[in-house]
């Protein structure tokens, strides 16, 4: 099954509060930590700056790596209650759940996954995986074979060969 996304480029329903996004990469915080300034940043943003400068992104003081703790269970619960949008909008999913339950989402429920096929192995989403679409089949309408996936398309295409009666 394929699931990947990107958790720093869902698309959220709602404005997100300035104080939940992270000041280095501006989008909601992921696994956030804090500083012994006080400061709380997504993990990954913090130890990339830290590799670059060993001072805190916002108010330039010296910061070690030992000096970073997780943030307040609180805000990473408030990052997580935040809605998205389905990664797989842009292909027709129109759910929306909170961020924390997306994987859930993702790996049962999405109708929108690409999964193996059932007869074949080749990926289809999970709504068209109940039976093997990749099989050819005898169109009904000009006995042309073509893949059952196809047969849709094979139906919409106008008859360009006709007889005339004159």
């Amino acid at each position: 099954m394929t699931t990947n996304y990107d958790i720093r480029c869902l698309e959220y329903v709602f404005a997100t509060d300035p104080n939940l996004l992270c000041p280095i990469c501006h989008s909601p915080l992921v696994d956030p930590v804090q500083t012994t300034c006080l400061h709380t940043f997504c993990s990954e943003c913090v130890a990339t700056s830290l590799e670059r400068s060993p001072t805190c992104p916002v108010d330039r003081k010296p910061l070690e790596k030992s000096q970073i703790t997780p943030a307040p269970i609180m805000i990473t619960n408030l990052v997580n209650d935040l809605i998205i949008v389905c990664p797989n909008a842009d292909k027709g999913c129109q759910s929306t759940c909170p961020r924390y339950l997306i994987d859930g989402h993702l790996k049962h429920i999405c109708e929108h996954v690409l999964v193996k096929c059932v007869g074949c192995e080749e990926l289809v989403m999970r709504k068209d995986a109940g039976e093997c679409l990749h099989k050819e089949v005898e169109c009904d309408d000009c006995t042309a074979v073509v893949r059952k996936l196809d047969m849709e398309v094979n139906n919409n295409i106008p008859n360009l060969f006709y007889t005339s009666n004159t």
